[in-house]
């Protein structure tokens, strides 16, 4: 009898599909900070332990890259051997500019909503979209971190992206109303996604 504690292998492909199409809720804690509600994102998790990642990225970008994975590495090593706390790590790299130029084309690949873009140059395509360089760096290196390292705590801590739901008002018996068709309300500084709303 197979064992109930595991997902069956439709369920985890569509869990690895979910993750790549509606992506995960990254908040963004560091940009976020003074504002009345925190910025939650969308992203995917790209993996850097698939060199094909980091294959797709152009020539120059691959070097900087390996170079920032290096540095991340040292650091690790140092913060095991001294018994830091993992969150510290963070701390470590936030003024390691290599790490920021690592760090960058991971952003623009991993946002789903915003849409990131490498550069001001780049906005003449896409006038909707944010540079890269608009996100605190704390931010920046956590993504980094995540597609570096799937136990490292920011990664622990994602959630699969659900659409937010409208909540339905309780119908009355002796009213039953069809479902209005599915609306996106748009409001000032980003999307709401709402499911159909059913009738008062």
């Amino acid at each position: 009898m197979p064992d109930s504690t595991f997902p069956s292998r439709a369920a985890l492909l569509k869990h690895k599909r979910d993750q790549q199409e509606l992506g995960l809720e990254f908040p963004l804690a560091a940009t976020s900070i003074g504002m009345e509600r925190q910025i939650v994102a969308r992203i995917r998790r790209l993996s850097l332990v698939d060199r094909s990642t980091i294959k797709d990225l152009p020539e120059p970008v691959q070097a900087v890259v390996w170079e920032g994975l290096k540095d991340l590495q040292k650091e690790q090593k140092r913060l095991q051997e001294e018994g830091g706390d993992p969150q510290s790590l963070l701390e470590g790299l936030k003024n390691n500019e290599r790490m920021l130029l690592a760090a960058d084309p991971f952003c623009v690949a991993a946002f789903i909503e915003p849409q990131i873009v490498a550069t001001e140059a780049d906005l003449a395509d896409n006038p909707d979209a944010w540079v890269v360089t608009d996100l605190a760096p704390e931010d920046r290196l956590s993504i980094f971190l995540i597609c570096a390292d799937a136990e490292s705590e920011q990664a622990k801590r994602l959630k699969l992206f659900r659409p937010r739901r409208v909540i339905d008002v309780p119908h009355r018996e002796a009213e039953p109303v069809a479902p209005a068709p599915i609306r996106a309300v748009e409001p000032a500084g980003g999307r709401v996604y709402a499911e159909p709303v059913s009738g008062l």
